[in-house]
């Protein structure tokens, strides 16, 4: 029986050599490490359903890293990718496993299926363990009394969401109440991707200043966003963008914002799940429609802008390196324009040591839209109105030290 497990082993995952390694093949379970923050995985549960390894906080204590990583798939769900990296006695030795969540796939369906794949990738590595002995194959047959037919889909790729939500608090002289909506309408294939997305939101506040004065901040906007993007090959993409708006804080009763766009990506696309860089090229028109006068003196314009976008992103067992540039400019006037930049790291220095890095800062002479005249305190305070400025920033540095026991096996949810 043993015999007939290590045959299937060595044909289904592909480990040469495997047929040669006798039970009990290496000292004690393997050791892993699991690097899936981007997945939200459900450590609890795969400690439980995956009892033949040795769970490790570091990774430079493991003998597998396994790191999982997920991207955007059609009709709402997501591929998820599981990178079985060898260590230590597994030097050079990578597995990759792929599979894909449906939109409507429950979080138990989910984790269900990471768990199988998940075990799947590490029967490899733990057939090289003290643990082979004791592992076993199961298999599902297919039901083949029906023949296979090419599935049918009744909506065409098309997937379309719903989703609301509300809110009250308050105290004895201050309350809130707000209302949050949302709609969209995806269908991605191989060839096409069409998105269409609404939002909405509305808000109001009141604060008791005294006896006899009571001010009330009314917050109303909504943003509409629609995106058709062609895959011409494994490098290029064309498509179209649509962005509207209403937001009294940024003066708009309109925003408009439309034009073509190209996309070029470095590395192939499927590909992006590790890593990405692309480059982003659009131009078209803006069209502004403005609640108050602004400081140019405008209720309304037309302008003809263009836009640019350049953005890495690097999934290695290190940790995450990303990063981008940004800018738009108004073609007419080439000096109103803003060019952001921005960049994070979370990365592993030593066992149990890691850095977290995350820096924006933005360059704005773009803001055509502020209102003329001055805001009371209380607009500001609140937030009521948009300020200007000629410059934006952001950093947050953090560093995370873990210390003494390796193992991570038990599970104890008590209390």
């Amino acid at each position: 029986m043993f015999v007939r497990f290590l045959a299937l082993g060595a044909m289904c995952l592909g480990a040469p050599g495997l047929a040669a390694q006798g039970p009990g093949g290496g000292p004690g379970p393997i050791r892993v490490f699991l690097d899936c923050q981007s997945l939200n995985c459900d450590f609890d549960h795969l400690r439980r359903e995956i009892p033949f390894v040795n769970w490790v906080r570091d990774r430079t204590a493991s003998d597998v890293h396994v790191l999982g990583t997920g991207r955007g798939a059609g009709a709402g769900g997501q591929e998820v990718t599981l990178a079985f990296i060898g260590q230590g006695r597994f030097g050079g030795q990578v597995d990759t496993l792929t599979y894909t969540d449906g939109s409507t796939d429950t979080d138990d369906e989910r984790r269900a299926r990471l768990t199988r794949v998940l075990s799947l990738g590490l029967v490899r590595f733990a057939m090289r363990s003290d643990a082979a002995p004791r592992l076993a194959v199961r298999y599902e047959a297919p039901d083949t009394a029906a023949p296979e037919e090419p599935p049918h889909d009744p909506w065409n790729f098309w997937v379309f969401r719903v989703g609301g939500n509300t809110s009250l608090d308050g105290e004895s002289r201050q309350s809130e109440i707000e209302f949050r909506g949302n709609a969209s309408a995806n269908r991605v294939t191989e060839a096409w991707k069409l998105s269409v997305n609404f939002s909405g939101e509305y808000g109001r506040e009141e604060f008791e200043l005294s006896a006899d004065s009571v001010f009330v901040a009314t917050r109303r906007s909504w943003n509409a966003f629609a995106l058709t993007a062609w895959s011409i090959n494994d490098h290029w993409s064309v498509g179209g963008l649509v962005d509207a708006g209403h937001s009294l804080f940024r003066n708009h009763t309109l925003r408009l914002e439309t034009g073509p766009a190209i996309e070029f990506s470095v590395f192939p696309y499927a590909e992006s799940s590790r890593r990405r860089f692309t480059v982003l090229y659009g131009a078209g028109l803006a069209v502004y429609r403005y609640q108050d006068t602004t400081v140019f003196g405008k209720i309304a314009e037309t302008r003809p802008l263009q836009v640019l976008d350049v953005g890495v992103d690097f999934r290695q067992p290190w940790g995450n390196l990303f990063g981008g540039l940004g800018g738009q400019q108004f073609l007419d006037d080439l000096a109103q324009h803003r060019i952001g930049v921005f960049s994070g790291i979370n990365l592993r220095i030593v066992r149990g040591l890691s850095l977290n890095v995350f820096a924006d800062a933005a360059r704005v002479k773009n803001q055509i839209n502020i209102a003329a005249g001055d805001l009371s305190p209380e607009e500001i305070i609140v937030q009521q109105r948009q300020l200007g400025t000629d410059f934006s920033y952001s950093l947050s540095v953090g560093l995370t030290y873990t210390f003494g026991s390796i193992f991570s096996n038990v599970v104890n949810p008590r209390f």
